[in-house]
């Protein structure tokens, strides 16, 4: 029963997350592959094994506001800095900038918001923050 209600939360989640669209957002190439049936079937036997508990709402709206606000402050600056004040991303997808081969665009994917970056040899800043709407 757990790994029946584990796998069916698993496939909610993944049809709920490819229904959020970003209207808002730079053009990025993905780079986020499909998950294979044994990949999806290990991660609902994993998940079963684990207790499932949600934060309240408010407590992850409040979450995604504060790092929203801490990512802001890092608009220009290092985004390994930013990684130690926020932590690390949920996900994250990186693409050619167009006429320019040197240099990458990312986005870093958080709960409640996203930072857009460029990435070049010299290292990886910051160039803004948006929030999930």
């Amino acid at each position: 029963m757990k790994k029946a209600l584990s796998f069916t939360l698993l496939v909610a989640l993944m049809f709920s997350l490819a229904a959020c669209g970003r209207s808002k957002t730079p053009s990025v190439s993905s780079s986020v592959s499909t998950p294979t049936a044994e990949q999806v079937a290990a991660s609902a036997t994993d998940t079963a094994n684990a207790a499932v508990s949600m934060p309240p709402a408010s407590a992850t709206d409040t979450n995604a506001q504060s790092g929203y606000a801490t990512a802001k402050n890092y608009i220009g600056r290092s985004v390994q800095d930013m990684y130690l004040a926020i932590g690390q991303p949920t996900d994250s997808s990186y693409g050619p900038v167009e006429d320019d081969d040197d240099t990458e665009e990312g986005m870093l994917f958080y709960n409640g918001f996203y930072v857009w970056t460029l990435r070049t040899e010299t290292g990886e800043t910051v160039q803004d923050v948006y929030l999930d709407e």
